[in-house]
């Protein structure tokens, strides 16, 4: 596609006015900063184009390049009035409240002792201090290689027991409410499920919860109370056995 350009001639405006043209390389079209002189330099011509575009942004640079690939590095460097030149933004790696600043200045404050000192206070379990090593180290001596091994065992053990793991949460005292049901024994407001005796029948027979059978969704007027334990038969909330009347 073909890109429109300045005039051939270049010749000054209309008063004696100089101008450098400028595009950018995203751009199609030619634009012009006028001068008063017959150069400008690269500093001054950015600052222009920055002014003519409103361009605000501090986290990046313009750089400014000829035609032939010809990069104006030096922001010192004279331009002469009719020049041509492609502009491009480019990251400002110095640039004030830039990521990379930032970054570096978050990496120094999280080097200060005050932030050391934080993260040693809350090392993890498996974080041993100088002095802790050293204990073990004593502890080692006059051992043989068999029982340093063992030591050495039973130390890293210790560092992933469970226990160290567990939430240490508190447990209720007194009587529970009466609406707490025993999830063992399924009766309310006695007891805490660590404290469940078991199941006991009317006989005072310990019970396993787990081979007990109760009469759910069964209405009472159809289950006929027994006198002992049967195979089969329903443990009710007194203790007794029950069985269906029609298997009665």
């Amino acid at each position: 596609m073909l890109r429109a350009a300045p005039s051939a001639a270049a010749a000054p405006l209309a008063g004696g006015v100089s101008v450098i043209y400028y595009r950018f390389k995203s751009g199609l079209s030619w634009d012009a900063v006028r001068i008063s002189g017959s150069a400008l330099s690269v500093r001054d011509l950015k600052a222009a184009i920055r002014d003519k575009c409103g361009l605000t942004g501090a986290d990046y640079d313009l750089q400014l390049s000829a035609e032939d690939g010809k990069v104006y590095s030096s922001d010192a460097e004279l331009l002469q009035e009719f020049t041509q030149v492609l502009v491009a933004r480019t990251p400002r790696l110095e640039a004030p409240g830039s990521s990379r600043r930032y970054s570096s200045k978050h990496r120094q404050r999280s080097k200060s002792p005050q932030r050391q000192k934080c993260y040693q206070s809350e090392a993890s379990p498996f974080h041993e201090t100088k002095q802790q090593q050293e204990e073990e180290l004593a502890m080692m001596e006059g051992l043989t290689e068999d029982e340093k091994l063992d030591f050495i065992i039973r130390q890293s053990t210790q560092k992933y027991d469970s226990v160290r793991f567990r939430s240490q949460q508190p447990r209720p005292d007194g009587p529970p409410p009466a609406g707490y049901t025993c999830n063992r024994c399924r009766v309310s407001g006695q007891h805490w499920a660590r404290q469940c005796p078991g199941l006991t029948d009317c006989s005072g027979n310990r019970l396993d919860p787990a081979r007990v059978q109760r009469p759910s969704g069964i209405p009472s007027d159809f289950l006929q109370i027994l006198p002992t334990k049967v195979d089969g038969a329903y443990l009710m909330k007194d203790g007794r056995y029950a069985v269906p009347k029609m298997d009665a």
